[in-house]
Order: C-alpha cells, then sequence, then structure tokens
C-alpha cells in the first residue's frame, strides 16, 4: 500500500513541526509548505492527499480563504481538507460551514499545551478513510482542453500574422514595394529563423529549471523531515520528562504516603503509651482502692457495689493488657520475621559480593579495552566527552544522594523498629511486673476475702458470667488489633515493595534520560551544525547572488547594447535601402520629367488642350494626350495640326463652361425659390447629409489610410516586442537558471573541502568569458566601425543624391505650379459640380417628404379623429415635426449660407481659371516662338539623359558594393553571436558537469562521514552505558564491603577470619585496574576480534584468589546455587 501524503500549511513553523511530528507517527508522509510563495503552486507541484491548513493564517490569508481557492480550482477540488485552529470560538467555524467551499473536517485545538494530537490523527485517518462520516463531493469536473490548447499554442512557435494585402498604388512605386517586400520576407525569414532557435534554447534551459527545480524540492522534502524528525524527539523528549517527572512525583506521593503511614503509626504508639500510662494510674488508683479495702474489711458489706465495680475494672484492664500483650508479641514475631529476611539479605549480599567483585573487574577490563578502543575517536572530542563525563558524574552524584537518602530512610526505618521493639519489650516487661503486683495484690484480697466467698458466690458467679463476657469481648478486640496489625504490615511491605519498584524505576528512567539527554544532544549538535551549515549556505549563497545579479545585470546591458546596435544597424540598413531606392525612383522620375520637359516645350499647346480637357475629370483623355504628345516628338507638323484640333475643342469647352454657368445660375434661382419653400428644413438635412458625407468620406480615407499604416506598424511592432519579449523571458529563464545553479553550487562549495579548487576553475571559466566577451566586444567595435564607414559612404551618395535632387526640382518647377494650380481647380470644380448634384436630389428629396408630412397631417386633421388620445398623439407629433421642421429650416439656412460661400469661391475660382487661360494663351504664344530652339533643346535632353544613366548606373553599382559589404557585416555578427551562444552553452555544460562530480564526491563524503559519526556514537554510547553500569556496581560493591567492615569492626575479637578478609579487601583496594582479573568483551565490534585475556602479574594475587579466599570465608553463609 502506497504511503499517504499529506501537506501542512501553517505560518507558525514551530506548530506546524509539531503537527507533523504527530501526524508521522501515524505512517504519513509529512511535507509543509513554503509560505514564501503561492500554495496552489505548491500543492499542485506536491499533489498531497491531504491538507491540513490552519485557520490563523499569515502574510498569504487566511486558511479559510485558502481552503476556498483550493475548492475553486479544477484540478484541485477533489482534495480532502482539514482546518485546525487554536481560536475556541466556533462562530466563525460554523460561517464556514454553510458555505459552498468548506473543508472536509475541522479541530479544535487548545491555545496552550498538552494538545490532543492522538485525536487529531483520529480526525486525519477518518478524513482519509472513504465512505466513514465523510462528507460527499460531487465528482470534479470533465477537463477542457482549453487551457492545455492555449498552453501549447504558447508554448508552439510563433509566427507572425500574414500582411494585409495593400492596395495598388501608381505604377511607379512597384518596383520599390518589390523591393521591400523581398527584404521584409528575408528578414521575417531570419527572425523565424532566430525565433526558433531561441525557442529550442529556451525548451532547454526550462528542462534544466525544472530538473533544479525537483532537486531542490527533494533537498526541501529531506530538510523538511528532518525538522519533523527533531521535533518528534523533542516530543519524545517532552514525554519522558513529564513521565520522569510524574515518576517523581508518584515517589514523592508515595513517600508521603509512607510517612503519613508512618506518623499513624507513630500517633498510634502514642496513643498506646498513653493508654498504658494510664492503665499505670488506674492500677495506683486500685493500689489505693485495694488499702482502703484492707483496711475497711469491715465496710466491705456496705462497699460490695464498690467492690464488684472494681473487679469489673479488673476485669476490663486485664483484657486490655492482654490485648497489649497479643499486641506485643506480633510485634515481636515481625521483628523476628525480618531478623530472619536480614538474615537471608545478608546472605544473599554475600552471595552478591563475589558475583560484583567478579563483575566489577569484567566491567573494569571492559573499560580499560573501551578506553584503548576509543582512545584516537575521544581524542577529537575531549571537550565533549568531559562535558558527558561532568554531566553523568553530577547525575551519579545525586543518585548517589538519593540512596544514600534512601539508606538512610532505610536506617532510620531499622532504627525506628528497633526502638519501638525495645519499647515494646519494656511495656511488656512493665505491664508483665503490673500484672504479676495486681495478682498478688488480688491474692491478698482473695485472702482475705475467702471468708465472704460464701456469701459472694452469686455474686461472684455474675460477676464471672460478666467476666467471661468482657474476656470474649477482649478477644474479639485483640483479633481486630491482630488484623489491623497484619494489614499495617501488608500496607507496609506493599510500601517497600512500591518504594524499591519506584527506585528501580528511577534508576531506569534516569538511564533512558541520559540515552534521551545524549541523543538530544547529539541531535542539538547537529542541529547546530545544521544550523551553520545554513547561515553560511545562506550568506554565501547571498554573496554568489549579488555577483549573479552584477553578472547578469552586466550580460544584459551588454546584450541590450548589442541588440540596440543590430537595431540602429538594420533601421539604417533599411532607411539605405530605402534611400537608395528612393533614389533610383528619383532618377527614373528626373529622366522622365526630362523627356517630359522637352516634349512640353515642343508640345505646350497640345499640353495646355489637355489640361483643360482635364478639367471635366476624363482620365482617357489624359492617357490619349500623353500619346499624342510622344507622337508629336516625331514631327511638328502634326504637332500644330493637333494643335489646332485642340483649339476648336478648347472652344467647344469654353462653350460647355459657359453653358455650365447658365445652367449654374438657373438651378441658384431654383435652389433660392426652394430654399423659400423648404424653410430650415432643407438646410438642416443638406447640411446634415453633407457633412455626415465629407466626414466619412474624410473618415473612410484617413481610417484606411491611417489602419493600414497602423495594421503594418502594429505587425512590426507586435514582431518586435514579441522577439524583445522572447528575449527578455529568455534573459530571465538564464537568469533564473543561474542563480540556482549559483545557489547549488554555493551549497556545493559550503559542504565540500574542495571549495578553493572550484573556486579557482570558475574564476578561469569567468576569466575565458570575460576574454570572450571582450573578443566579442572587439568585433562588435570593428563592425561599428565598418557600419560608421558605410553610413558616412551612404550620407556622401545621399548628398549627390540631394544635389541631383536640386537640379531635378530646378527643372520641375515650372511643370509643378502648373499642374498644382490645374488640379487644384479641376478638384474643386469636380467637387462642386458633385456637391451641387447631391444638394439637388436632398433638397428634392427633403421636399417630397415635407409635402407628404403636411398632406398627412392635412389629412388627419381633415378626418376629424374623435379620440382625444390619438388627437393629443397627433398635436404631440406635429409639435414634434414643427420642431424638426424648425431645426431643418436652422440647418437650411446655414446649408444656404454654406451655400453661398461656395457660390463666392466658385466666382473667385472661375477668376483664377480666366487667369490661368490667360496665362496658358500667353505660354502658348512662347512655345510657339520657340519652336526654332526646339531641336537645340533636344540635343541637351540627350546629353541629360546620357548623364542620367550614367549616374544612375555608377549609384547601382556603389549600392550594390555597400548592399554586399552590409550582407557580410551581418553574416559575420550571425557567426560571432553563434560563436559566442556555443562558448556559453559549453561553459555552462562544464560548470554543470563539474558541479555533478562535486556532488557526488560531496555526497559520498557526508555518507562516510555520517557512517563514521554514527558508529563513533554508537560505540560512545555503548561504553557510557557500560562505564555507568560499572560504575554503580563498584560504588554498590564499596557500600557493601564498608558495611561488613563495620560489622567486622561491630564484632569484639577479631578471628583470623576476618584479619584475612582485611587483607584481601585492602589488597584488592590497592590494586590497579591492570592487574585486575581479565574479561573477554562482551560485545565485539564488526570485523574485530574479541579482546585477549592480560595475565596478571605472578607475584600478585588475582581476582580468583580472591574470590576463592572469599568462598573460603563465606562459603557457609552462601545458598546454593551462588557464585
Amino acid at each position: 500500500m502506497a504511503q499517504k501524503h499529506a501537506l501542512i500549511v501553517d505560518a507558525d513553523r514551530e506548530f506546524a513541526l509539531m503537527v507533523a511530528a504527530a501526524l508521522r507517527g501515524e505512517g504519513l508522509k509529512v511535507g509543509m509548505a513554503d509560505l514564501s510563495r503561492d500554495p496552489l503552486e505548491e500543492i499542485e507541484a506536491a499533489k498531497p492527499d491531504i491538507m491540513v491548513v490552519r485557520a490563523e493564517g499569515g502574510s498569504t490569508g487566511s486558511g479559510y480563504a485558502l481552503t476556498s481557492r483550493i475548492k475553486k480550482h479544477k484540478l484541485l477540488s477533489s482534495t480532502p481538507i482539514l482546518i485546525y485552529t487554536t481560536d475556541p470560538s466556533s462562530e466563525t467555524i460554523e460561517a464556514h460551514r454553510k458555505t459552498d467551499t468548506r473543508a472536509d473536517e475541522y479541530f479544535v485545538l487548545p491555545p496552550t499545551p498538552p494538545y490532543p494530537f492522538e485525536q487529531l490523527r483520529e480526525r486525519v485517518r477518518e478524513t482519509l478513510s472513504p465512505g466513514q462520516g465523510a462528507v460527499s463531493k460531487p465528482p470534479p469536473l470533465p477537463f477542457r482542453p482549453t487551457e492545455r490548447t492555449g498552453r501549447l499554442v504558447m508554448d508552439a512557435p510563433s509566427t507572425p500574422a500574414p500582411t494585409p494585402s495593400a492596395e495598388p498604388g501608381p505604377r511607379d512605386d512597384l518596383g520599390e514595394l518589390d523591393g521591400r517586400s523581398a527584404t521584409a520576407e528575408t528578414k521575417v525569414q531570419m527572425l523565424r529563423q532566430k525565433l526558433r532557435q531561441k525557442q529550442t534554447e529556451l525548451a532547454k534551459e526550462r528542462e534544466q529549471f525544472r530538473a533544479k527545480e525537483r532537486e531542490f524540492h527533494e533537498f526541501n522534502e529531506r530538510l523538511v523531515e528532518k525538522d519533523v524528525e527533531i521535533q518528534s524527539l523533542r516530543m519524545q523528549l517532552d514525554d519522558a520528562s513529564r513521565a520522569a517527572e510524574a515518576a517523581e512525583r508518584d515517589f514523592e506521593r508515595r513517600r508521603r504516603e509512607f510517612n503519613q503511614t508512618f506518623e499513624r503509626l507513630l500517633e498510634e504508639k502514642e496513643s498506646l503509651e498513653h493508654a498504658v500510662a494510664q492503665r499505670d494510674a488506674h492500677v495506683g488508683e486500685l493500689k489505693e482502692e485495694v488499702q482502703a479495702a484492707e483496711e475497711a474489711v469491715q465496710d466491705l458489706l456496705d462497699t460490695k457495689t464498690e467492690l464488684e465495680a472494681q473487679v469489673a475494672k479488673l476485669g476490663k484492664e486485664i483484657t486490655e493488657r492482654a490485648e497489649g500483650v497479643a499486641l506485643i508479641e506480633g510485634l515481636l514475631d515481625q521483628e523476628a520475621r525480618q531478623k530472619e529476611a536480614l538474615a537471608n539479605e545478608k546472605t544473599v549480599l554475600e552471595d552478591g559480593i563475589a558475583d560484583l567483585e567478579t563483575r566489577l573487574a569484567l566491567f573494569s577490563q571492559t573499560v580499560v579495552e573501551l578506553r584503548g578502543d576509543l582512545s584516537e575517536a575521544r581524542s577529537a572530542l575531549t571537550d565533549r566527552d568531559e562535558a558527558d563525563v561532568r554531566t553523568l558524574k553530577d547525575r551519579e552524584d545525586a543518585v548517589a544522594e538519593l540512596r544514600a537518602d534512601l539508606h538512610e530512610a532505610h536506617a532510620q526505618l531499622e532504627a525506628l523498629e528497633e526502638r519501638r521493639l525495645r519499647e515494646a519489650e519494656e511495656a511488656a516487661a512493665v505491664l508483665e511486673q503490673s500484672r504479676a503486683d495486681a495478682e498478688e495484690r488480688v491474692s491478698t484480697v482473695e485472702a482475705g476475702l475467702r471468708e465472704e466467698a460464701s456469701r459472694l458466690e452469686s455474686a461472684v458467679a455474675s460477676l464471672e458470667q460478666e467476666l467471661a463476657d468482657a474476656q470474649q469481648d477482649a478477644e474479639s478486640r485483640s483479633q481486630a488489633s491482630g488484623v489491623r496489625l497484619r494489614e499495617l504490615e501488608q500496607e507496609i511491605e506493599a510500601l517497600s515493595k512500591r518504594l524499591d519498584d519506584a527506585i528501580e524505576e528511577n534508576i531506569a528512567s534516569d538511564e533512558r534520560i541520559a540515552e534521551l539527554e545524549v541523543a538530544l544532544e547529539s541531535a542539538r549538535r547537529e542541529r547546530t551544525t545544521a544550523e551553520d551549515r545554513a547561515k553560511e549556505l545562506k550568506a554565501s549563497f547571498e554573496r554568489e547572488l549579488v555577483e549573479a545579479r552584477a553578472e547578469l545585470k552586466n550580460a544584459k546591458r551588454e546584450l541590450e547594447e548589442t541588440a540596440q546596435a543590430l537595431r540602429k544597424n538594420e533601421n539604417a540598413l533599411s532607411i539605405s535601402k530605402e534611400t537608395l531606392s528612393l533614389r533610383e525612383g528619383r532618377l527614373a522620375e528626373l529622366s522622365e520629367t526630362t523627356a517630359k520637359e522637352s516634349k512640353r516645350r515642343e508640345e505646350s499647346e497640345a499640353e495646355a488642350q489637355r489640361l483643360r480637357l482635364e478639367l471635366d475629370g476624363r482620365s482617357s483623355e489624359v492617357g490619349r494626350l500623353q500619346g499624342r504628345i510622344a507622337a508629336a516628338e516625331e514631327t511638328l507638323k502634326d504637332a500644330r495640326a493637333r494643335h489646332e484640333q485642340l483649339e476648336g475643342r478648347n472652344a467647344a469647352v469654353q462653350t460647355e463652361l459657359a453653358n455650365e454657368r447658365a445652367a449654374l445660375a438657373t438651378a441658384r434661382a431654383e435652389a433660392n425659390e426652394r430654399q423659400t419653400r423648404l424653410d430650415a428644413l432643407a438646410k438642416t438635412v443638406d447640411q446634415r447629409e453633407r457633412e455626415l458625407a465629407d466626414v466619412r468620406d474624410r473618415v473612410a480615407t484617413v481610417v484606411a489610410e491611417r489602419e493600414r499604416v497602423v495594421a503594418e506598424r502594429e505587425r512590426i511592432g507586435a514582431d518586435r516586442d514579441r522577439l524583445a519579449q522572447e528575449r527578455l523571458d529568455a534573459i530571465e529563464a538564464e537568469k533564473r537558471l543561474t542563480a540556482e545553479r549559483d545557489a547549488l553550487r554555493e551549497r556545493t562549495e559550503s559542504l565540500a573541502s574542495e571549495l578553493e579548487r572550484q573556486k579557482t576553475a570558475r574564476q578561469e571559466a569567468v576569466h575565458a568569458r570575460s576574454l570572450l566577451e571582450e573578443q566579442s566586444a572587439a568585433k562588435l567595435e570593428k563592425a561599428e566601425r565598418q557600419r560608421t564607414a558605410v553610413e558616412a559612404r551612404v550620407a556622401e551618395l545621399e548628398e549627390q543624391a540631394t544635389e541631383l535632387e536640386s537640379a531635378r526640382s530646378a527643372l520641375l518647377e515650372d511643370r509643378e505650379a502648373s499642374n498644382t494650380r490645374i488640379e487644384e481647380l479641376e478638384q474643386q470644380l469636380e467637387a462642386e459640380a458633385r456637391a451641387r448634384s447631391e444638394l439637388e436630389e436632398r433638397v428634392g428629396e427633403a421636399t417630397a417628404e415635407v409635402e407628404a408630412k403636411r398632406a398627412e397631417l392635412e389629412a388627419n386633421a381633415a378626418a376629424g379623429i374623435e379620440n382625444e388620445q390619438a388627437n393629443e398623439d397627433l398635436k404631440t407629433e406635429l409639435e414634434e415635426e414643427r420642431a424638426r421642421a424648425a431645426e431643418s429650416t436652422r440647418r437650411l439656412e446655414a446649408a444656404d449660407e454654406r451655400l453661398a460661400e461656395l457660390l463666392a469661391e466658385q466666382a473667385g475660382r472661375e477668376e483664377r481659371f480666366a487667369e490661368l487661360e490667360a496665362d496658358l494663351t500667353k505660354k502658348t504664344a512662347a512655345v510657339e516662338q520657340s519652336g526654332s530652339s526646339l531641336k537645340s533643346t533636344q540635343d541637351e535632353l540627350k546629353t541629360v539623359r546620357a548623364q542620367l544613366v550614367r549616374l544612375e548606373e555608377e549609384h547601382k553599382n556603389q549600392f550594390a558594393t555597400h548592399l554586399t559589404q552590409v550582407q557580410d557585416l551581418e553574416r559575420t555578427l550571425v557567426e560571432m553571436r553563434d560563436e559566442k551562444d556555443e562558448i556559453e552553452t559549453r561553459y555552462l555544460k562544464e560548470l554543470e558537469d563539474t558541479h555533478d562530480q562535486y556532488q557526488a564526491r560531496i555526497t559520498e563524503k557526508d555518507e562516510a562521514h555520517s557512517k563514521e559519526l554514527e558508529n563513533i556514537r554508537k560505540t560512545e554510547l555503548d561504553a557510557k552505558r557500560d562505564l555507568k553500569s560499572a560504575q554503580l556496581e563498584v560504588k554498590r560493591l564499596k557500600e557493601r564491603l564498608e558495611k561488613l567492615e563495620s560489622e567486622k569492626e561491630a564484632r569484639p575479637n577479631a578471628s583470623d577470619t576476618d584479619k584475612q578478609l582485611e587483607a584481601l579487601v585492602r589488597e584488592y583496594k590497592t590494586r590497579p585496574p591492570a592487574a585486575r582479573p581479565p574479561v573477554t568483551r562482551a560485545r565485539p565490534r564488526d570485523g574485530e576480534e574479541p579482546a585477549r585475556p592480560a595475565r596478571a602479574k605472578p607475584a600478585e594475587k588475582t581476582g580468583t584468589e580472591v574470590d576463592a579466599a572469599l568462598d573460603n570465608l563465606f562459603g557457609d553463609a552462601k545458598p546454593d546455587g551462588g557464585n
């Protein structure tokens, strides 16, 4: 069965570690979310089986908000969630339960420890177990491929959108457009190739980044597991501490109970002593009464009642004394049993002395061997061992003090018991003496009263009966006292056993505490080492990060400068190409203009007639006139004939213009009449429609042009932005990967012992990279110088082209001025004609509409509709129509004003046209006069054409040369970039290989070091445990030897055996550890041979001889089976 995975989201890391340690005991694989990033990303990466979220959130928001986000997430909505909180109020939980995004389980923890982690584990188990009270959740929504498709589209190589087809332009720009489209296609293909290359590199970088991220995630998981394990050990240590405290409290409670029981027994003893004293006093009283009876025997008959009372009292006293005697006898029996037990214990102790001495010798030899084996390990851990030894010594001293207190308590108890026995014996003797005195007095009284026995037989019989009853009562009381004494003895024995058990448990708990403290100390040292290592890693990581950021910043600045230089080069090249193409076009236009100028000089009359015909907007006649001009170059006679024809056509055109003027005057009169009839409605309609038409035309033209330009710019800008964004993304990804790589490198450098060599290698690599960057910078500078030379040459060509353009402009001034004026007049006339026709049409439509409205209103008024509501509606509509009519009237007035302005402008145009006609007539006369100079002009024109052709060829050759140079520079730049990318890739690969090798070495060394430390710790723990046991045994042996010595000294006459024992003990104490009997090691380590027993010196007695001597001395006292 696969191990379940739980993810904890809690801003309090310490509390999260406690929860993780509790869940880890359940067998779950526990992880903790990193709150420095979005928890949803952490959850998507970890894919846990259950989420454990704390309601009190930190900077990322509350747990309720995070639960809502998870439940709304399409892929994470089915993950079970348990919310725990330390807020005792349940209002927030109940409110969240009622929401659609509620959690699967809620658990409230107390604000202060102890925390019920068992219940939390049970809740987590129930939440993970299907069908056990869990809230049924709807099945997850089906996966929509939209997001994935979008992601695939984003990851796929992006291609620029197809450029919209441009509208056909003039024929003169076709070559320029073809050249631009070919250049754009070349650039687009080159950009696509670079884009695909960048995408491939970006994919590789992404894969490397994902691998590094997985490694970091695994390392983070291991770190979290270590933290959880440390927290678990802490909790176990806390549990052990609490158990030890509970044991101490239990021991204290038992000690208090024992003290209370002992005090109660003392109180009972005091009460018994007080009762004995009372009885003694009563005996004194009885003596006085007996004396009074002896003195006044004659008064016995009178005092019969008093004597009977006295007899009854004496019977009671006898019964009580019998009970005291029985109690004392029980105490004596108990003391006898205790003496027997002490004798048996003494025998056992004597038997154990030999065993302990043997074990002491064994442990001493083991300690010597362990010290010899651990000498090298302890040389590196001297300080820590001394601290541990001091701690162990302190604990041994504490244990010794406790044991001394215990022995002192036992001694006090024994002294108390002896004192009680002595007091009981003295009390028994006193009671015996009292009983003897009482019996003597009774016999005296009986002798004195024998005479009256006959008289008192009946009374004596009754007294005997009462005495028997009293005796029975006393026996019952004696039995009850015996039962109570036995119960007390059993309680004392139970308390003794419990005290011994508590002492053993305390010893065991001390050992366990010592082991846990050793483990805790090692864990603390490991944690301190890990924290120091983490701090070093963090510091080195920050230093490396700063260096990496500086390097990335420099690289980014260099890349930006390179990109900017390339963009400048590209812009300069494109501008140069466009300038050259424009110059070529201008040269072509110049040649054509020169030819046309010669033709214009030869056929100015035909050109003037063509210009007049162009006033009517006849484009077909323009071509025919151009053909006629070309044909007129062959012969002057045909030109003059066409000139006569054009003059006739000019007269016809003038006639047509006169007719148009008359028609315009008639239309103006009709328009005035209609304006008076239509009022403001026609003006408004005309103005609105004219304004709308004008605006639409202008907007359509401007928008079309702007859309085309904007679309082209947006396409180019989008391509440029996309490439820039992709370049920035690649740089950012490279930055992140470099930061991750540097962090991992820093981590390995801090853990490895080969730090200096790696730094040297890295410095060499950085130096190599700087050399490559310097080489690249030198190449870029060389390319920049070449580009500057090309730009200078282009500037020279532009200056030459400017001079040619100025010459060409000087030649075209007359023609451009004439064409401009004629075109303006032509456009104005066409606009006036269109406006006039549109105005007439709109005025007619508006007039018909107004007439229809009026007829409708008159018909409705004549119909006499009886419905008032309809009349009101009609009135309302009539008022609206009137308002619209008024508005139309105002607009018609404005249109009339505009028409007047147009008429004034038309009059001005007519005047200008008349002036142009006059100028044309003058120029025609000048052309006729210049017919004689036509031949010389044609010769000059041929010469200029030849010069233009020669210049054009030179410019083409120069342009081809510069274009070749630019292409060479571009190829050089591409090769340099490829070489730079290849070097960087090779450098990164070498760095990664070196990093992997260092990481593998460091991992191997860490594992070997961990194993070595673990072996040393195990050996040290075993040695300490054995040393502690040996010290305890030595201490116990010393105590028993001291006890035996004290017993020996207590004897009045020391025998030879005692002297021999004393000599053996003195010899054993003064013997060095190396001369004591050797033993083999109890648990030899793997790969080691058992230690050979060392030979004792022949001059000294070995431990075996001492044991034999002890056996001879105490052989009779040892039980069977003793060593």
